[in-house]
């Protein structure tokens, strides 16, 4: 009786095991429109901004757990112009503001592997011309998802915003940067 229930209970674990596995195979498929967009930002950095390439980029390989901001995406693909202060939608953009940072979905940290040469996780303690890159999560506004990254170099008192479009089906559509300097 004893073998019956402990040759049971290795079928059920195996079983398991199965499901789980499949289960995560399945769900590291698709990959993620932040991680999406990092590699298009890699493949594609001399098209973004060439200056890019004469600094190093820290960046932790994850997400910061907080949805892209509407105000940057629509300064980014110059539906409003935060500089002079014409924001036609202000009301529209607070309530898709507001929806984004509730929704608990949107809110939440997600690893991002990368091979990207320009990509450091840690630079050294005297360098101090880099910027430091957030990756922040997709978002949906208007009839495309966007992903924020935002790049920020504090010695040359500077920040970047690049915004990645995707389409309904997970595709880059296109990209804007709005660089603001600040000091």
């Amino acid at each position: 009786m004893i073998g019956k229930r402990l040759n049971l209970s290795k079928k059920t674990i195996l079983i398991v095991f199965i499901i789980f596995k499949v289960g995560s195979l399945h769900s590291q498929s698709f990959p993620s429109p932040e991680s999406k967009a990092v590699v298009y930002l890699c493949e594609n950095i001399l098209k973004v901004d060439p200056n890019l390439t004469k600094h190093k980029i820290k960046f932790m390989s994850r997400t910061t757990g907080r949805p892209s901001k509407v105000y940057d995406i629509a300064n980014c693909i110059s539906d409003i112009n935060v500089l002079k202060d014409s924001i036609p939608n202000e009301q529209f953009l607070d309530s898709l503001e507001n929806y984004h940072k509730t929704n608990t979905s949107l809110n939440e940290q997600k690893g991002i592997d990368t091979n990207c040469e320009f990509f450091k996780r840690r630079i050294g303690f005297f360098t101090k011309n880099f910027f430091a890159m957030s990756v922040y999560n997709a978002i949906q506004y208007k009839d495309s998802y966007f992903v924020e990254i935002f790049l920020v170099n504090e010695k040359m008192g500077m920040y970047k915003i690049i915004a990645i479009e995707f389409n309904e089906q997970g595709s880059v559509v296109s990209h804007c940067l709005k660089t603001i300097i600040y000091d």
